[in-house]
């Protein structure tokens, strides 16, 4: 008598757990995490500074920050949003070492955004520009082999770490206050 009443308890919890599971298969949460794209070589970045805000769908202006601050990278390419309210649609906005500062505009649901970073800020103004192809190309002639200007991490200035600089020659996105970046990501 006992065993049908256990068994029908069973496949309740059982069909409860698989509904359950499918309906957060197919409505993933909002910008769970960053995969970043187009990383040089063997460069792996430890932290990011991040800025989220809100974007007004009809004038697309941003309005109030909801997260302004520094994150970690795991496995040098994945960046954690969650514990950010993130509620489309929204800007991020985020800079690592080395790299132009990069805008991301979510405004529907994605569980993975990929965000692919352009290298070669060198002295951290936010730009790639002819400042930072002097401090390669006088590392190149082995006046000033700092690991610091080696952008793809391979142990030594070569011709590549040029050719970053020169292919990626341009301004970054500004955070959205206008503020200058941290120090940190530099």
């Amino acid at each position: 008598m006992r065993a049908p009443g256990i068994a029908v308890a069973f496949i309740i919890i059982i069909g409860l757990g698989l509904w359950l599971w499918q309906d957060n298969y197919r409505r993933p949460a909002v910008g769970k995490q960053l995969v970043l794209a187009n990383l040089p070589g063997a460069y792996c970045p430890q932290t990011l500074w991040l800025v989220v805000a809100e974007l007004e769908s009809a004038s697309g202006k941003i309005g109030a920050i909801l997260f302004d601050g520094d994150r970690p990278v795991e496995s040098c390419r994945f960046v954690s949003l969650e514990g950010i309210a993130i509620e489309p649609p929204v800007t991020i906005r985020l800079k690592t070492a080395f790299a132009l500062g990069t805008e991301k505009i979510i405004t529907s649901t994605e569980s993975e955004l990929s965000v692919p970073l352009e290298f070669g800020d060198l002295n951290g103004d936010n730009a790639i520009d002819h400042q930072d192809e002097a401090v390669v190309r006088l590392a190149l002639g082995g006046k000033s082999q700092l690991p610091e200007n080696d952008l793809d991490r391979d142990g030594r200035v070569t011709i590549l770490d040029l050719g970053l600089v020169r292919l990626n020659q341009k301004n970054g996105q500004p955070r959205p206050d206008r503020e200058s970046w941290s120090e940190s990501v530099r």
